[in-house]
């Protein structure tokens, strides 16, 4: 693909993955409540979600859920409960004070599959990708190399995003030490959580 197409995608994706959602709202909770050793684990598995869901989208088997009410559902009404339980268990916990040192392995992985969970289950932003990446493929050039080129710039954008929502979500931890201001935070992430979970459906 041309650089002009190439800087036009850029732009593009780093607006679209700025967009406050979801998956940055569930970086930003998670590096509230455990620091970096809870932001990092969440950003690797927002990253895996993107990842997976750019790579559905450029092999069009969204396009498949498109088309079958069924799994769209599935997809739909699963992602929009997981949002509501991340958002109750967050509630359940606002109490809580920030623990950094206080994770294990364990609950790193559970993290990152939660961050994966949150990204890939929206079946919307499947949706949006098959819309989306096209508009930026040349069918005259190799389409394997422009996909290939399309994705790996995508993930890094979002990666780089992630990092940034998480770097800004730790320093902000600081203005969050009186146990009233974090009981607060922690509490206005999980309505969000709620909020957006309940959107998915209601959106529709």
């Amino acid at each position: 693909m041309s650089v002009e197409v190439w800087l036009s995608f850029i732009i593009a994706s780093a607006i679209l993955v700025a967009i406050p959602g979801p998956a940055n709202l569930f970086l930003i909770t998670s590096t509230l409540r455990g620091g970096y050793r809870a932001g990092v684990p969440a950003i690797i598995g927002v990253g895996i979600g993107v990842f997976t869901s750019v790579l559905l989208a450029l092999l069009s088997v969204s396009s498949a859920i498109a088309t079958s009410d069924y799994l769209f559902s599935i997809l739909k009404y699963g992602g929009a409960a997981y949002l509501v339980y991340l958002g109750v268990n967050v509630w359940r916990t606002s109490d809580q004070t920030p623990n950094p040192r206080a994770d294990c392995e364990v609950s790193r992985r559970s993290i990152t599959v939660s961050a994966f969970l949150v990204s890939i289950l929206n079946p919307k932003v499947l949706m949006f990708y098959v819309a989306f990446l096209p508009q930026f493929i040349d069918p005259e050039m190799p389409l394997l190399v422009q996909a290939e080129i399309l994705m790996a710039t995508f993930v890094v954008l979002a990666l780089i995003n992630a990092s940034i929502w998480v770097f800004f979500a730790r320093v902000s931890t600081q203005l969050f030490k009186a146990n009233s201001l974090f009981l607060l935070a922690n509490q206005t992430a999980a309505v969000l959580l709620i909020v957006a979970g309940c959107s998915v459906v209601l959106g529709s």
